[in-house]
């Protein structure tokens, strides 16, 4: 019996290391002198604005509630406001760029690999880079950006995953309690500050957001890379 429970236990622990978006079998290429395909695939990405009010308690017995009513509406309309503005700010594919860019130096760096940006000429490995969501939300007294990616290497021909590393970042867009007086806050004001920030946001400082957020990534990604291939060499 226990040896059944120890067989479970190590099933459950490989699926949970699977799981974790990270793969690494360079150790069992030699990838030094081919070359290397680098793409961006964007066409998945997903876009939203997390600003649902349901955390809102509506009481019947409030004098409230017709301003958390008028809150929630306005929460809903502006949230679609918000994620129409930033489907057409944020670009998946510059972002995805920045990050493959990271890669691309990295690889020739430590590697010697030859990197080729076009598909029409010879090459035995791919690396792909995904931008899976983007999202705006506002957690405490502050709106934030996060970007949420993966990429990975391929064998062309077999599509064997050699590869694989996801990342996210958030940054810091606008903090809207700055300015109130801690003895003066009140939840009600704070809403309503962050409703108006959201509706001020521009397309450019979104988009300046994206790019701040796939640089960090594209670091993050490195530093991965750097380790996995360390640790392939032991």
């Amino acid at each position: 019996m226990k040896k059944i429970i120890l067989a479970v236990l190590i099933i459950v622990f490989v699926i949970i290391i699977q799981s974790c978006g990270s793969t690494n079998k360079l150790g069992k290429y030699n990838l030094s002198g081919e070359s290397i395909l680098f793409k961006t695939q964007d066409n998945d990405t997903e876009f939203h604005a997390d600003f649902n009010d349901s955390d809102i308690d509506i009481d019947v017995e409030s004098v409230n509630v017709i301003l958390n009513f008028a809150k929630s509406l306005a929460t809903q309309y502006v949230t679609k406001d918000v994620e129409e503005k930033l489907y057409k700010a944020a670009t998946p594919e510059k972002a995805g760029n920045v990050i493959s860019h990271e890669l691309q130096k990295t690889m020739v760096k430590y590697v010697n690999i030859i990197p080729v940006n076009n598909f029409e000429k010879n090459y035995n490995y791919v690396v792909t880079t995904y931008i899976e969501d983007i999202i705006l939300k506002s957690e405490g007294s502050g709106i934030y950006l996060s970007v949420n990616a993966r990429c990975d290497m391929r064998k062309r021909h077999t599509a064997e995953l050699i590869w694989e590393e996801s990342e996210s970042e958030t940054v810091p867009l606008k903090s809207y309690l700055d300015d109130i007086d801690k003895d003066d806050y009140d939840e009600n004001l704070s809403d309503v500050i962050m409703l108006s920030e959201l509706v001020t946001l521009s397309q450019e400082q979104l988009n300046e957001a994206v790019e701040l957020a796939s640089k960090k990534i594209g670091r993050e990604m490195v530093e991965e890379f750097i380790e996995d291939l360390s640790d392939s060499s032991r």
